[in-house]
Parts: structure tokens; C-alpha cells; sequence
């Protein structure tokens, strides 16, 4: 079992460095409709779970923003080899 890797942070700063200004939490939160303390969280990976209209909604902000299409991969990720999954996976061999 791997861990999920938040990556909506990366999203925000590759913002910034296309518009080459600061891009707020409360920007993206307004006009997401998020939160600013959840999309906090979700940023720094310490949620457990992201309910499937947020994500749908932090995707089509950075679709426009970026002018790329943006997918649940790119604010979500799955590393297998993380070092819990590692681990449990040794002991199940």
C-alpha cells in the first residue's frame, strides 16, 4: 500500500511563477470555493480525505489559470514506494 501525495501546492506555485506574482491560499480558496483553512490542509497533505466536488473544482481553477488541462493526478498523486508501504509489504512476503 503506497501513501497519497498532495500536489495541489505545486499547482499554486507553478501559478506564481507563470504570472510572476504571489497566488494566495484566499485567491485560490475564493475562487474555488474551498475553505481557505481546507485548502490549506490539502496543500500540505494533512486531510485525509478530498470530497470529489473540491477536486473537481481545484482542477477546473488551474485548467484556466495555467492554460493546460489539469487532472486529479495533478492535485493527487500515489507513491508506491512509500516507506510505510515498503515496510508493510516486506512483512506480507
Amino acid at each position: 500500500m503506497g501513501k497519497i501525495k498532495y500536489k495541489a501546492r505545486m499547482l499554486r506555485v507553478e501559478l506564481q511563477q507563470k504570472e510572476g506574482q504571489n497566488v494566495t491560499i484566499q485567491e485560490v480558496s475564493e475562487a474555488v470555493g474551498v475553505d481557505r483553512f481546507r485548502l490549506s490542509r490539502i496543500e500540505m497533505g494533512h486531510i485525509k480525505a478530498i470530497k470529489p466536488e473540491e477536486l473537481v473544482a481545484i482542477c477546473t481553477f488551474y485548467t484556466a489559470r495555467l492554460e493546460r488541462f489539469i487532472d486529479t493526478n495533478d492535485v493527487l498523486g500515489f507513491d508506491p514506494n512509500d516507506q510505510r508501504a515498503l515496510e508493510l509489504a516486506s512483512l506480507a512476503a
